[in-house]
């Protein structure tokens, strides 16, 4: 009898094993794993895991055609029922232009606003989602981005979330004006913050970053909610938090851009805001709250 449950049991987990049709995504010529890449179709997607891994299962029936991409690799697109076990990605060659080196001798570090909102203190980043800011340079123009300061605000979990989960957020660099965010010039690695008040220092001293006449746009990308490397299957959000002050050093202009739906534009968030209120006075300005340190 104790034979035959466990017997049970075995095909039960084997079954279940093999029901996940899990694939990999790998470097082409370094073989290591590429972790959270892009798995998009139609007008939706989801990510890898930190291990390059994938489930097929989440991708619905009448899907056609997945597209895999990750800035830095060139895209792929692969049959839905014809998806391998294993998948490499080509990294791009980028091209080598002339090289200026540029002696900076100075350097400006630009406060966070302060954050004394009544209302409004913060936006709730969901899954897939992007918070993009684009900014505008009243001084300092073409100077160097050195490092942005994002700052986040304390935010409520679900209680069925052990210690141990974490959001998992990319920043991105767009190019010029770009405020349809479809021109991706740079992309961190991923950044894992905890569910708390957090002041998030990110560098970008060799991305090439500049504080341009034209405009910079810098997004904040939530991947979602991972649990020892693996991403969890619940919509949460972590708390960007915002402003309404009018710096001396730029314009600024906030948008949300909801990552694998191409058929919406990305929405000023104040529209989002001031469409809630109703009734009430519309707000002027919310925008995302950052620090800056620029060299020139």
């Amino acid at each position: 009898m104790k034979l035959e449950i466990l017997s049970i049991i075995f095909l039960f987990n084997l079954i279940n094993i093999s029901g996940q049709n899990i694939t990999y995504i790998y470097d082409k010529e370094t073989n290591l794993p590429i972790s959270y890449a892009s798995i998009s179709y139609n007008d939706g997607g989801f990510y890898t895991n930190s291990n390059g891994s994938f489930n097929t299962n989440l991708i619905p029936d009448k899907t056609d055609t997945i597209k895999i991409s990750i800035l830095g690799y060139k895209n792929l697109s692969i049959h839905r029922y014809e998806i391998p076990d294993t998948i490499f990605l080509q990294p791009k060659v980028n091209k080598l232009n002339e090289v200026t080196i540029i002696d900076y001798k100075k350097e400006i570090s630009i406060k966070p606003q302060k954050n004394i909102l009544i209302d409004h203190q913060s936006w709730p980043l969901k899954n897939y989602n992007e918070l993009c800011t684009c900014l505008y340079p009243k001084k300092y123009a073409d100077a160097r981005i050195d490092k942005i300061i994002f700052r986040f605000k304390h935010h409520k979990w679900s209680k069925n979330f052990t210690d141990n989960v974490r959001a998992i957020l990319k920043f991105n660099v767009y190019e010029g004006s770009d405020t349809l965010f479809k021109n991706k010039i740079y992309q961190t690695k991923e950044f894992k913050i905890e569910n708390k008040n957090v002041d998030l220092d990110v560098n970008f001293g060799k991305s090439d970053t500049y504080f341009s006449k034209e405009g910079v746009c810098i997004g904040i990308e939530m991947i979602g909610l991972s649990k020892d490397g693996f991403l969890l299957d619940k919509s949460s959000s972590v708390r960007p938090k915002l402003h309404k002050e009018e710096s001396k050093y730029y314009d600024q202009k906030t948008y949300i851009k909801f990552v694998f739906n191409d058929t919406i534009s990305a929405i000023p968030i104040i529209d989002f805001i001031n469409k809630g209120r109703m009734r009430n006075k519309p707000y002027k300005r919310r925008n995302l709250s950052l620090g800056l340190k620029l060299k020139y």
